[in-house]
């Protein structure tokens, strides 16, 4: 199987198998995958390296249990079950699965580039412009009140955002300056 229909296959399984929540769905994994793999391009990685940070973008959060510490964890089993029946390789798994843990448990703690990578993807949201639209379907899968305490948990979310890759840090950074300052306003405005 070539690494096309790979990836095919592993997006399909994530269509199937991934809870339908307002922030952590299929289409969140797709907007990690396609960021995850623009970045590595972007750094220069063989697509070798590139197809496994789409494929650990796709699978890092398809195990996710709210409030539960060990959801990357999970994911990473997951694919340690799954992946092998789709032709990848075991070191590749063993790589991917590490990337899941390193780079996207929270705090991250990346302890490599392709780390790194899958950190910046799992986050990139704080660099978009419509993060406050994403972060509103956070908050309402947490089952969260829209309130002050939301907003200004949502701003030290913001200034706490560290990019480990240049491309993020590129692409990113002018508008997680702009999200920082709206929400800021908004806070001003609130009180």
């Amino acid at each position: 199987m070539n690494t096309k229909m790979q990836l095919r296959a592993v997006r399909d399984l994530v269509w199937r198998d991934m809870p339908r929540k307002e922030y952590h769905n299929p289409l969140h994994a797709d907007d990690v995958s396609q960021t995850a793999g623009r970045f590595a391009r972007l750094i220069g990685m063989d697509e070798e390296l590139v197809h496994l940070e789409e494929t650990a973008g796709l699978i890092h959060d398809i195990i996710h249990v709210g409030g539960a510490s060990d959801n990357e964890e999970q994911s990473a089993m997951y694919g340690r079950l799954y992946l092998p029946r789709l032709g990848y390789k075991q070191w590749e798994v063993d790589v991917m699965a590490d990337m899941i843990v390193g780079g996207t448990k929270i705090p991250q703690n990346p302890r490599s580039v392709l780390d790194m990578i899958l950190a910046d993807a799992d986050v990139y949201n704080a660099g978009r412009d419509d993060f406050l639209l994403r972060n509103d379907l956070l908050r309402k899968e947490l089952g969260l009140p829209e309130n002050r305490a939301w907003y200004e948990s949502s701003l030290k979310f913001l200034e706490n955002v560290n990019w480990w890759t240049e491309p993020a840090r590129h692409y990113g950074e002018p508008v997680r300056q702009q999200n920082i300052e709206q929400l800021s306003k908004m806070l001003k405005q609130a009180a």
